[in-house]
C-alpha cells in the first residue's frame, strides 16, 4: 500500500477506535457532512434507474451514512471501505446492510456488478485516481452512473491550509474540477455534470444557499468565479455503451 493509503487508513481506523459518531469517525464536521449528504440526495433522488440500475456499490463507505439510507430506500446496497475498524462500527449501526473490507484499486466484484457507484470522500486519500478510475469502469454496468465527491483545489481555504504543518493537511489531496471531467471523459464517462458545494462555518446556511443558487447557470463554464468558493465538488456521469 502507498504512503498516502497507508497514512488515512490508520487515520481512519485510529477514528473510529475513539469516536462514535458518523462525522467525527470520518474526519468531516456535522455540518460538512450534513451538506454533502444534502446534496448528493437531491441530486440522486432526481434519478431515474431502471431495474438492473438499483444494485448501488457505496465505495469508501465509512461509517455507512450513504449505504444505510439507501439501503433504507429499497435499493440494493453494499458498502466497502479499507478500515477494518470503521467497517464493524458501520455493521454496528446498520445490521441489515452489507459491507465487506476491501482495496479500492481491487475490488472483489465481477466486470458490470453495479448499476450505480457513488465514491464520497475518497479521492482526496488516494495516491491514483486514474487507476481508481478504472476498476470503477471494469465493475460499472454499461450506462451505469458514478457520482463522485471530492476536495476542490480551486478553494480560496486550500491556500490557507496549505500553510498549516498538519501531517494530515499534507497528506489531504485536493483536484482540479475539470480535470477529473477529462480524466473520466478519457476512460469512457459521458454526460458529465458538475456541481459546487459552499460548506462554511455554521451560522452562513443562507450564504451557502444563495451561492449554490446563482452559480448554477455557469455549471459547465471552466473558469467561473464561484468554484473559487466551493470546498468540494460533486460530479454525475454514465459510463458510455460499449466502454464497461
Amino acid at each position: 500500500m502507498k504512503e498516502r493509503e497507508n497514512f488515512w487508513k490508520v487515520f481512519f481506523n485510529q477514528h473510529a477506535a475513539r469516536y462514535n459518531t458518523p462525522e467525527k469517525m470520518s474526519g468531516w464536521t456535522k455540518h460538512s457532512l450534513e451538506r454533502q449528504m444534502e446534496t448528493f440526495f437531491n441530486v440522486f433522488q432526481q434519478l431515474k434507474l431502471n431495474e438492473k440500475q438499483t444494485n448501488i456499490l457505496d465505495m469508501g463507505c465509512g461509517p455507512g451514512v450513504y449505504t444505510s439510507k439507501l439501503g433504507e430506500m429499497g435499493y440494493k446496497v453494499i458498502g466497502v471501505d479499507y478500515s477494518e475498524i470503521t467497517i464493524r462500527k458501520a455493521i454496528n449501526f446498520s445490521k441489515n446492510t452489507k459491507y465487506l473490507i476491501a482495496d479500492g484499486y481491487n475490488l472483489p466484484f465481477k466486470d458490470n456488478s453495479f448499476g450505480v457507484i457513488i465514491c464520497i470522500g475518497v479521492l482526496q486519500s488516494i495516491s491514483d485516481e486514474i487507476k481508481l478510475f478504472q476498476e470503477i469502469k471494469r465493475i460499472l454496468q454499461k450506462d451505469g452512473i458514478l457520482i463522485l465527491i471530492t476536495l476542490n483545489i480551486l478553494f480560496l481555504g486550500a491556500i490557507i491550509y496549505r500553510f498549516r504543518k498538519y501531517k494530515s493537511t499534507l497528506f489531504m489531496k485536493r483536484y482540479y474540477p475539470f480535470g477529473i471531467i477529462d480524466n473520466l471523459k478519457k476512460i469512457g464517462f459521458y454526460d458529465l455534470q458538475l456541481k459546487p458545494i459552499y460548506i462554511f462555518p455554521q451560522g452562513n446556511e443562507k450564504l451557502e444557499k444563495f451561492l449554490e443558487k446563482i452559480s448554477r447557470p455557469w455549471i459547465l463554464k471552466r473558469h467561473y468565479p464561484f468554484l473559487f468558493l466551493s470546498h468540494m465538488f460533486f460530479i454525475k456521469c454514465k459510463l458510455e455503451k460499449g466502454k464497461a
